[in-house]
């Protein structure tokens, strides 16, 4: 009787343990901190919406923002992109996730790597440090990221509905997000 318990159990566990291994569930969530986040927002079991902020500052104080979407493949998000056309170069880069122990505290981190020679994601990033650790700060990611600086705001839950749908999506800034959503009539709130 022990031993049905214990292999029941067991079974539970692993099949509790390959399902979070296989669903982008256990990484959906906000990652780093205002000057440098990572937003991983749900769209399918195998897909996800990203947002990427990076702020520089000293000596070069420059930064930039990313919008795309990453497929669940062998325990990590990969997301690849003809991000420049005309120039045949491309984006790609995985974001692979550990957990780690900082000041006696266990925390989810997601690394970002770029793919080798498939690092062009758009201005600002390589002057900053792409390939960086971010720490998760949140199990709730924002579902509308704002521009400080304009009106614009994105809905990362309107391009997770267009990534349901099947379509795909190219924006780079939060002007973009705004208009390519607002063409399609999808809603930009929340």
């Amino acid at each position: 009787m022990k031993r049905i318990i214990f292999l029941t159990l067991l079974l539970v566990s692993l099949s509790c343990y390959a399902q979070s291994k296989n669903d982008t569930k256990s990484y959906v969530g906000t990652y780093g901190y205002s000057s440098q986040e990572l937003i991983i927002y749900p769209a399918t079991n195998s897909t996800v919406v990203i947002y990427m902020d990076i702020n520089g500052g000293p000596p070069y104080y420059t930064g930039g923002s990313f919008y795309g979407t990453a497929t669940l493949k062998e325990d990590s998000l990969h997301h690849s992109s003809s991000w420049r056309d005309y120039e045949g170069k491309s984006c790609e880069f995985t974001i692979s996730f550990e957990d780690k122990v900082i000041a006696e505290k266990e925390m989810k981190a997601a690394k970002v790597n770029f793919v080798e020679n498939h690092s062009d994601c758009g201005s600002g990033f390589l002057r900053r440090s792409f390939n960086a650790t971010y720490f998760k700060s949140s199990d709730i990611p924002k579902s509308v990221v704002e521009n400080h600086f304009k009106e614009d705001t994105c809905s990362l839950k309107g391009l997770a509905q267009m990534t349901k749908e099947g379509k795909i999506f190219k924006v780079s800034s939060d002007e973009e997000c705004s208009l390519l959503l607002k063409s399609i009539n999808i809603e930009n709130k929340a």
